[in-house]
């Protein structure tokens, strides 16, 4: 898998790219920071595969002008900012 980094990667982040459950760790994410929308802009290595891995947790996008969006991120993860606390 090719790295998805703004720049290059560490071998670190290269590392943990491979290594980790990113589904896991981006729906986990999402939760205890209560994020509500997703915003991906066509910049860096390889956007495709932020977009790919954000739609494996959220399910299909909004996209306008180059940007991909997720709104309503709480709903998508089957609950609200309230059921998190």
């Amino acid at each position: 898998m090719a790295p998805s980094f703004y720049g290059f990667a560490t071998p670190a982040q290269e590392k943990a790219l491979v290594h980790a459950d990113l589904t896991s760790d981006l729906r986990v994410f999402m939760r205890i920071y209560h994020v509500d929308t997703v915003i991906v802009l066509p910049l860096g290595q390889n956007p495709q595969d932020v977009i790919s891995h954000i739609t494996s947790v959220l399910g299909r996008p909004s996209s306008s002008g180059g940007i991909t969006v997720w709104y309503h991120v709480q709903e998508q993860l089957g609950g609200s900012r309230s059921d998190q606390g």
